[in-house]
């Protein structure tokens, strides 16, 4: 018994270990192959991906497209604002979404012809497609505005056919030739997610952007060259362009997909393919060394030696830098593999999640990590000799040129000796303990910290993109129609008699309401534009208007039914 290349005892002398078998499959030899594939025909790879990427962008959806700002899209069945939803189902609205409109007209009082252009344009609304119905809800106290409140079918709940939508209530609004001085714009929780989703999309492109531009920062500081790190982070990229369309796709078949999501799939998938990517060029630059790449014969004989050299490293790479990758692919391939494979099977445990809001992250995080580790094993060794080559291309030149293959005696490979972080390591080794300790008061320290988070809602924001309709539309109806503005809630309330025979309750339960100081206004049946019905009133006229189209009790399956919409305090 000997000593093995690393020390180790226990291994025979004059041994070497064979390659790692998988029932009876070489994991090195499918490791080689794909290093050697993509190395020999790295024109194609990299021709498959670039047509993988624009295929993506064209034939698939957008991710900001189907990204759904509403987070009660993500609520379960057993929600209790589910179950309201289920008991204002005698209401006949529950299906239908309400959009409001307000127009406007600053400074003066609505004239009789900005009365005519609202009524026509009440009925312009009402022929769009889905559209229920269009309520009118008058002029504002003051006298600038008129509210009208479209009812649509919700679609399905897609958020393209949402979009769709909105999209078509402005361009009607925009063609209806209103009054010089009128504006009209849409307002409500509707309108204000179709352009935070549109908003969403600008705020997704500007995460990659500066993402990738820190992370090609930091690249450039390590391997102190400006094309490597450029290679080194492209399939991080091409992985970003492609995951996205595919998750849209899967959006388009029934999956959620919040705009959190699709932030944090582009953090992580460029986080990780950068990952990746350290793993097999520093791997590379080792065996590069190994080979002794700098010392290659770069001379040629004349001018059509030249071309002949540069021909050759445009259609293959040299053998120094073809082995060095293929060894590379196969040294880490292996390492890239399993740490992809865990994260995607720890990102899959979502799936147990009961919330919906997080087991539907499992899916599109799969998704984007296993277009990473493809990308990682494939088009990256593929640039890698693609840049071997061009770095041949050009000391070809200047050898011919200057007379030498380089003009500043720079190497971007290193030395191989221990740098800075070797010797931190090695103190690390020695001197275990103080480092633990440390790691210890720092990170516990962190942990301690978050005992003092709070959660915040789950209701999602209604803040309207700036300079957007909807934040036209929200500022206008603040304006003319406070009550409206607030953020509502629904209240449904079953009784078990009907209520117009003791209309007392409705108004016990408004004032409780009130009194509970956790709303700034409630409207319902005896005040639903604002002014106060009393009982006997809403009894009376029940009596007079109300026999003669609904029965005088309510089936003797059901419950009577009846909802206050209140507005919260914001705050």
């Amino acid at each position: 018994m000997g000593r093995d290349g690393r020390g180790w005892p226990g291994r025979p002398q004059g041994r070497s270990p064979g390659p790692r078998i998988v029932r009876h499959v070489h994991i090195d030899a499918i490791f080689r192959g794909i290093g050697s594939f993509c190395v020999r025909f790295r024109w194609l790879v990299l021709a498959v991906w670039v047509a993988g990427a624009i295929a993506a962008a064209v034939l698939l959806p957008a991710l900001s497209s189907v990204t759904q700002s509403n987070n009660s899209k993500f609520l379960p069945a057993s929600a209790p604002s589910e179950h309201a939803a289920t008991l204002a189902a005698p209401f006949g609205t529950a299906n239908l979404v309400p959009i409001p409109v307000v127009a406007a007209r600053t400074g003066s009082q609505m004239t009789p012809s900005d009365v005519a252009a609202l009524t026509g344009l009440r009925g312009d609304l009402g022929k769009v497609a889905t559209v229920s119905k269009v309520l009118d809800l008058g002029r504002s106290p003051d006298g600038h505005a008129w509210q009208l409140v479209v009812l649509a079918r919700q679609a399905g709940g897609s958020q393209s056919a949402t979009t769709d939508l909105v999209d078509s209530l402005r361009s009607t609004i925009s063609h209806a030739g209103l009054p010089a001085g009128l504006q009209a714009h849409l307002a409500g929780a509707i309108a204000v997610q179709v352009d935070q989703q549109k908003a969403s999309g600008n705020t997704g492109n500007q995460v990659e952007s500066y993402s990738a531009l820190f992370i090609i920062v930091l690249l450039v500081l390590i391997f102190r060259s400006l094309t490597l790190a450029l290679v080194t982070i492209a399939p991080a990229v091409f992985s970003v362009i492609i995951s996205g369309p595919l998750v849209a796709e899967a959006a388009q078949h029934g999956l959620q997909v919040s705009p959190l999501a699709q932030y944090l799939m582009i953090v992580l998938v460029l986080g990780a393919g950068t990952d990746y990517g350290l793993f097999l060029v520093f791997r590379v630059r080792e065996e590069l060394r190994g080979t002794q790449h700098g010392q290659e014969s770069y001379a040629t004989s004349g001018f059509g030696g030249m071309l002949r050299a540069l021909g050759r490293d445009f259609i293959h790479p040299r053998q120094p830098a073809r082995e060095a990758i293929t060894r590379s692919v196969v040294r880490v391939g292996e390492t890239i593999t399993f740490s992809a494979a865990t994260v995607i099977a720890a990102v899959l445990t979502l799936l147990i999640a009961s919330f919906p809001f997080y087991s539907n992250l499992a899916i599109p995080f799969a998704i984007a990590l296993g277009v990473t580790l493809l990308a990682g094993l494939t088009l990256l060794p593929a640039l890698l000799s693609l840049r071997l080559s061009l770095l041949a291309q050009k000391r070809t030149v200047f050898q011919r040129i200057f007379g030498k293959p380089k003009l500043l005696p720079w190497s971007i490979q290193g030395t191989g000796k221990p740098g800075t972080w070797g010797r931190i390591a090695t103190r690390i080794v020695r001197h275990p303990v103080p480092t633990l300790v440390t790691g210890l008061v720092l990170f516990g320290g962190l942990a301690f910290a978050v005992l003092g988070y709070t959660a915040s809602g789950f209701g999602g924001s209604t803040t309207p993109p700036a300079h957007s309709d909807s934040a036209a539309g929200q500022a206008l109806l603040t304006s003319h129609f406070p009550q409206s503005s607030a953020n509502p809630t629904s209240l449904i309330f079953r009784f078990a008699n009907p209520v117009w025979e003791n209309p007392a309750a409705l108004a016990s339960g408004t004032q409780k309401l009130m009194a509970s100081g956790l709303f700034t206004t409630v409207a319902g049946p005896l005040n639903p534009a604002g002014a106060p019905i009393p009982p006997a009133t809403f009894a009376a006229l029940h009596a007079k208007l109300g026999r003669s189209t609904r029965p005088t009790a309510p089936p003797a399956t059901t419950s009577a039914r009846t909802g206050e919409r209140c507005s919260t305090r914001s705050g």
